[in-house]
């Protein structure tokens, strides 16, 4: 049995990190340090596990963890001292000098431009996300807690309408913004008027699963109900006076919604079903294509805008040209999970296949506005990608995980580069499951280990 180690040193290095850190810094022979002069040897800059991301520029950039608080200068990626050893699940921030970051028992600190503090939060819950409109007005969010800050202090908008499991929120402004939330028979929509927080909807049993809009008169949300023992899509719709509920014969769930407007929404469910709202009504999209099983499952969906949508899953890519939507001709490449283009001639999608000997592998396709093609297949062991990504047509990055024949897992990172697709080595045992990036120069990568980041 191997067993793999993240590797600490002691020594003077003086340094410090994540936890209890001073101003800690990275070189080259070893990672952040601690007051105690422990120094990550392995992985470098550190070994703690990250779980959120925010920045107000390409020099000013936060992630937090557990028990760790990092921040990039535009150089290198230093600690910060925090009195906590919580795990933080969430960072934002409105300027430099405002920074919120959250977490494990009711944990708040705030970053002033120079030191983080501390901040009474008045709740011993969980708090698992944090967003706001500006410094006098953020919110923070966990399974049993909802807390504002007003710019002095933070304080509870519970009352008895709201649910326990909160999954989600959308905010248009600091007086009008929406939360939904699920956990056994207590389910509904709240809105903020901007003084409290009231139900706006009791969905009874039906759980609500995202909320989306595009300003104070237009929001969707979808919920997953059961209608005799069977899934059933539903969305439901606030016109700025009431909440309307449309049912459709779908047996299924959704798995969003993406629109370019309010006149133009699309849903996209499990089960394959594209239905388009035109701002009278939902229409189900009656030639998409549903391959010959009766469950085909839709994983991703992307515009350029109303006049050029591509959705893909397991049939293949379908693609919407402002009229109607496609039928994937017979050799198009199928099982595709993840979808990225630079334009509408421009257009990638990657895949997952097995061989004869029903071994999994991946793929790349692309669409250059005339057809679809395979750009590349990756065939050594079993091979997964999960995120693609690029700045334009000659600047692309697919980003996955592979297992040998004795099942060691690496990295995987492949870039594109307008004629070839080459392996660009990333040191990383984990899996990557997302990249993306401010410009080619500037690419995240973010892994089972932590994140990375490359810059030439």
């Amino acid at each position: 049995m191997t067993v793999l180690l993240s590797l600490i040193a002691l020594g003077g290095c003086g340094r410090s990190i994540v936890g209890n850190g001073g101003n800690p810094s990275a070189t080259a022979s070893e990672g952040l340090c601690s007051t105690g002069g422990w120094c990550w040897v392995t992985p470098r800059p550190q070994g703690n596990e990250l779980s959120s991301l925010w920045g107000s520029g390409p020099d000013d950039v936060w992630a937090v963890g557990a028990g760790t608080i990092l921040h990039w200068d535009g150089r290198a990626w230093a600690g910060s001292k925090i009195d906590t050893f919580a795990y933080l699940d969430s960072v934002w921030g409105s300027g430099p000098g405002d920074v919120w970051a959250v977490g494990g028992q009711g944990t708040i600190l705030h970053w002033n431009g120079k030191t983080w503090a501390r901040v009474a939060s008045g709740s011993t819950a969980w708090l698992s996300s944090v967003s706001g409109s500006g410094p006098d007005d953020v919110w923070a969010v966990g399974a049993s807690a909802l807390l504002h800050w007003n710019g002095a202090a933070w304080s509870s908008t519970e009352n008895a309408d709201t649910p326990v499991g909160i999954v989600g929120v959308w905010s248009h402004g600091p007086d009008d913004a929406w939360l939904v939330g699920s956990t056994g028979d207590k389910n509904g929509i709240l809105h903020w008027n901007g003084t409290a927080w009231s139900l706006s909807l009791d969905t009874g049993t039906d759980r609500v699963s995202g909320v989306w809009g595009t300003g104070p008169h237009d929001v969707w949300a979808w919920v997953d109900t059961f209608d005799n023992s069977v899934d059933r899509a539903v969305t439901l719709h606030w016109d700025g006076a009431a909440w309307s509920r449309q049912t459709t014969d779908h047996e299924t769930i959704l798995n969003g919604l993406w629109g370019s407007g309010p006149n133009d929404v699309w849903s996209l469910s499990w089960d394959g079903f594209l239905d388009h709202w035109d701002g009278g009504a939902w229409t189900t999209v009656a030639n998409v294509p549903s391959g010959t099983n009766s469950y085909t499952a839709s994983w991703g969906v992307w515009g350029s805008g109303p006049d050029d949508v591509w959705a893909v899953g397991e049939d293949g890519p379908s693609h919407w040209d402002g009229q109607a939507w496609s039928e994937p001709v017979n050799d198009a490449p199928d099982q595709l999970t993840r979808v990225w283009g630079s334009g509408p001639g421009d257009v990638w999608a990657i895949r997952f296949v097995n061989d004869a000997a029903l071994n999994p592998h991946a793929g790349v396709v692309h669409w250059d506005g005339r057809a679809w093609s395979v750009s590349t297949e990756l065939s050594d062991g079993e091979v997964a990608l999960y995120g693609v990504w690029g700045s334009g047509p000659r600047d692309v990055w697919v980003v996955g995980s592979a297992d040998d024949s004795i099942y060691q897992t690496r990295a995987i990172a492949r870039h594109w580069d307008g004629a070839s697709w080459t392996d660009v080595p990333t040191g990383s045992t984990q899996p990557i499951y997302a990249v993306w990036g401010t410009g080619p120069h500037d690419v995240w990568a973010f892994s089972g280990g932590g994140l990375m980041r490359r810059r030439r």
